[in-house]
């Protein structure tokens, strides 16, 4: 008969190890297999503290010899997966898994433990059904309704992600991993308020928490706090120095504060961490096509193609980038994606405004206009734009416009530093190009397309905060805040928003120092230049349906008639096309305006060194040229005589 320790002594080591004494549950278990060396259990704990100690092939081996006495012991299956899992023998893991499951299917662990493996060999419908077992033999299994909810958010079924993150966090309020994975689920369905508000305890729960940190940087991010989501990223970085994607994020965060040379030195680190990282080697690109260096640019992006040839996005950019002369590999790639009915709507859009410049580089604006007319048709409705709630906006403007003027400051009593100079307009009317003729100037910075207007003063031109001087004064001191750190020491800086037409009464009464261009374009061609762009932005739905934008323009005529006739405001009216037909003369007396001594250099916009990042970047990179306006007209067959009706209103 086989001998066997006593009872109390089994008892003492369980104990042990329960309460984490290693040390002392391991001396033990030597001394137990031994004395008793065919007893498994002593074994089966001396294979779990090895794991848990990190002596992971030791692990495996004595767990073997568990299972070697007790083949049909599912706990101890389940053990051995856990170590081979450890040492990353993911397939080894998944075999032990599946034993541990068939010897005892009622037992809940190994479900869950599958179903973090499969989950890592992308088997995620798998996954979810492994951990949803779990659930149903132990509805009080915290993490499984936590990784079920990453998968489900994953898989873009983001209301189910946040009904078990719930879950987990109703079962274990201080399970801040719960709380970060529900924040991001609330940020992708644009419930940023509530995401700020769940990340932050988050972070409260588990101050270096890395990925929290993130998590807080990606909302601040979407909610326009970009100094915020710097502070966090930054943050994520310090805890855990090998964080590419939070490199990635960071460098995002500082190209759009127009700190280029750091946001490039971010997306290096991300790729130096993550050789694989497309979308890094994406977005550097962009930001050398920003930076006017198209070559690298090519090259970066191509990488990125190269490393996911299904990535939609960085297809969109090369075609921005580079000229058809053929329907080469990257077009027939693009027609490949556009045809799979397995691509989300967003891969769809930018594949669908790839190939429609690919086919006009190629001469046929019929297949063009087919492919503009979808990839608009999709990112309308990505954005669930209504155009009422921009004609609502403009009503709201002119409702309370007068009462903002009544308060207007007093010039002489304020104190200036620097002068702001508005270039305003439609999107496409020219603004890009103004802004890099009057930065050439030699006492000029340029700013680039600044949201703080919007930001500061939206609430008040909507009749949302209390009108008055004081409030005022307030956006006046935010807005300088902000525009003092894109001065670089001079003493004009641009502000070239261009939906900034819609805050001109605010503009005047707050900033009456400030000089405002309205950049006027021929409609039908500044009609179709909206139309046929992807924005970046979310901001400018009109732009994706003919009508709308049709109908957006006449918004902004009437309004820009409003603020001269109405309200008294005054600006430069400049017109596009008299500008690149008699650029001398047109930028002599613009130069004039501002009050400038005439500097040659604005006649030489091409050799100006600033970062361009809006949809003009590669237009003003060349010299002024004629003739763009007319470009309209190769479609002018398939518009039904939509654009010509513009010109009758």
């Amino acid at each position: 008969m086989q001998k066997k320790p006593e009872q109390s002594k089994l008892s003492q080591l369980l104990k042990y190890y329960q309460e984490r004494q290693f040390t002392s549950a391991e001396k033990m278990a030597l001394t137990l297999t031994k004395e008793y060396p065919n007893h498994q259990f002593a074994w089966k704990v001396l294979g779990a503290i090895f794991s848990l100690t990190g002596r992971l092939a030791e692990a495996v081996e004595v767990n073997k010899k568990s299972i070697a006495l007790s083949p049909f012991d599912a706990e101890a299956y389940n053990n051995l997966g856990n170590t081979f899992n450890e040492i990353g023998k993911t397939l080894d893991a998944k075999e032990s898994y599946e034993k541990a499951i068939e010897l005892k299917p009622e037992f809940a662990e190994p479900y869950y433990n599958l179903g973090n493996v499969l989950n890592s060999l992308g088997q995620t419908h798998e996954a979810e059904e492994s951990f949803k077992k779990t659930i149903s033999l132990k509805p009080d299994h915290i993490k499984s309704y936590n990784n079920l909810g990453v998968i489900l958010q994953d898989s873009d079924r983001l209301d189910e992600a946040v009904s078990m993150f719930k879950k987990a966090i109703g079962l274990n309020p201080n399970f801040a991993e719960a709380y970060s994975n529900l924040a991001n689920s609330l940020k992708e369905l644009g419930r940023l308020a509530e995401a700020e508000a769940i990340s932050g305890q988050a972070i409260f729960l588990k101050p270096n928490y890395a990925e929290a940190h993130f998590g807080m940087g990606n909302i601040l991010y979407e909610l326009g706090n970009l100094e915020g989501a710097t502070k966090h990223y930054k943050k994520a970085i310090n805890l855990k120095a090998d964080y590419a994607t939070a490199y990635n994020n960071l460098g995002k965060t500082l190209e759009d504060l127009g700190q280029f040379e750091e946001a490039v030195i971010n997306y290096t680190k991300a790729i130096e961490l993550n050789p694989k990282f497309s979308v890094a080697y994406n977005n550097l690109g962009n930001i050398f096509k920003s930076l006017g260096r198209i070559e690298d640019a090519k090259i970066n992006i191509s990488k990125a193609l190269m490393l996911n040839p299904d990535y939609a996005a960085s297809h969109y950019n090369l075609t921005i980038i580079k000229k058809f002369n053929s329907k080469d590999e990257q077009f027939h790639q693009m027609q490949k994606l556009c045809l799979d009915k397995t691509n989300s709507d967003k891969n769809l859009c930018f594949i669908n405004f790839g190939l429609a410049k690919a086919y006009e580089d190629l001469g046929d604006y019929e297949m063009a206009f087919h492919h503009f007319n979808n990839g608009n048709a999709i990112r309308k409705k990505l954005l669930k734009y209504n155009f009422h709630e921009d004609i609502e906006l403009f009503n709201q403007i002119i409702k309370h416009s007068k009462i903002i003027s009544e308060y207007s400051l007093n010039s002489n009593t304020l104190k200036k530093s620097i002068t702001p100079i508005f270039i305003v307009g439609m999107p496409r009317s020219g603004t890009t190009l103004v802004e890099q003729i009057i930065s050439s100037h030699q006492m000029v910075s340029a700013a680039g397309e600044l949201a703080f207007v919007a930001k500061f003063g939206e609430e008040l031109v909507r009749g949302k905060s209390i009108i008055n001087e004081e409030s005022l004064l307030k956006f006046r001191e935010k807005y300088f805040q902000k525009l003092m750190s894109f001065a670089k020491g001079k003493l004009f800086v641009t502000d070239k928003m261009p939906l900034n037409f819609r805050y001109i009464g605010l503009i005047v009464s707050a900033l009456p120092e400030a000089k405002i261009i309205n950049v006027n374009r021929d409609p039908a061609a500044l009609c179709w230049a909206n139309y046929k762009q992807y924005f970046s932005k979310n901001g400018l739905g009109f732009s994706y349906d003919l009508e709308n934008v049709i109908s957006y323009f006449n918004l902004y005529k009437n309004l820009m008639f409003y603020w001269k006739s109405e309200v008294g405001c005054s600006f430069y009216d400049l017109s596009y096309e008299l500008l690149v037909e008699e650029q001398e003369t047109e930028t002599r007396k613009l130069i004039d305006y501002l009050g400038l001594n005439w500097d040659s250099k604005c006649l030489s916009p091409e050799n100006n060194q600033n970062a361009v990042s809006t949809a003009s970047s590669l237009q003003v990179r060349r010299k002024v040229y004629q003739g763009s306006s007319q470009k309209w007209k190769n479609y002018e067959p398939f518009l039904k005589g939509k654009l010509n009706s513009i010109y009758l209103n």
